[in-house]
């Protein structure tokens, strides 16, 4: 006989959000994904498509039956290489619950934030239970949380394992480490053409062509995820907004609100945007 007890840890309210796009039909075809930033665990799963996803500074190519996690104010984006069908999968975790997203949001792994399945088996199963996810969807509370967490366990097992990052060119990932350390101090793309002796528009391909995105928008990005951390931690407006390198106060709130749906005050009084789906 086997006798057990299992002590479930008590929890505050766990919200779970999530979309599933597994058709290419509607008026999103074409659905550009923007660099940004969020307070909640995410975990974008390919089903079919020709992308990258980049977590911070590094770039992961994808095959389909991937997923990549994304820890909250980690900045990130898909990044889209042709015009075939983009089918796909988020999931938010709305939680900093360590009994179930411990080994997500605390630890280090050493594919980083990949999550490739290690056999064709558990590939399967993890797309069938996206599948039975969206016949699911709205009609049994009880069963979709059970196959949400289901499903985090399996990714959980898929936890350093995976593929390398994909190679960026030496330059690119000498620029990107660049303003990882000096963010407050580059005000313009200047520092950056003339530090590293590329044009404008050298620079700019060199963004586009690997990152999907302009340097312009992606100091941008940065400096607000910055900022936010700063804001959680205490950190008045005014400070924030100088020490991630912002020149101007009323600009910041105004991207701030744009982005994220809110104020910086209200974000610091810890009120969060609940439709993670709207950030930019």
């Amino acid at each position: 006989m086997i006798k057990r007890t299992v002590n479930v840890p008590s929890s505050d309210n766990i919200e779970i959000q999530y979309y599933i796009r597994d058709s290419d039909t509607g008026p999103d075809r074409q659905l550009d994904y923007p660099v940004h930033v969020h307070d909640y665990l995410e975990f974008y799963y390919l089903i079919e498509g020709d992308v990258s996803f980049m977590v911070d500074n590094t770039i992961y190519p994808l095959k389909p039956g991937d997923a990549v996690f994304c820890r909250p104010n980690e900045i990130h984006h898909c990044i889209r290489h042709s015009d075939r069908p983009h089918l796909h999968a988020c999931f938010w975790f709305m939680s900093e619950n360590d009994f179930l997203l411990g080994s997500f949001l605390r630890d280090r792994h050493a594919n980083g934030n990949l999550l490739s399945p290690p056999s064709d088996e558990k590939r399967s199963a993890i797309r069938d239970s996206v599948t039975e996810l969206g016949m699911t969807g709205g009609k049994d509370t009880l069963l979709e949380f059970s196959r949400l967490i289901l499903l985090l366990d399996m990714w959980r097992g898929c936890l350093s394992r995976g593929t390398a990052e994909s190679e960026l060119p030496g330059q690119l990932r000498l620029i990107l480490d660049d303003i990882s350390k000096n963010l407050p101090e580059i005000r313009s793309i200047s520092y950056l053409t003339g530090k590293y002796y590329v044009s404008p528009s050298q620079l700019r391909r060199l963004f586009t062509t690997h990152l999907g995105t302009t340097p312009k928008a992606y100091i941008e990005r940065r400096r607000l995820a910055y900022s936010r951390i700063l804001l959680k931690s205490g950190m008045r407006v005014t400070d924030a907004c100088i020490a991630s390198g912002f020149p101007d106060l009323s600009n910041y709130i105004r991207l701030f609100r744009t982005n994220f749906g809110i104020t910086p005050s209200e974000y610091r009084r810890g009120i969060l945007n609940t439709e993670p789906n709207k950030y930019k």
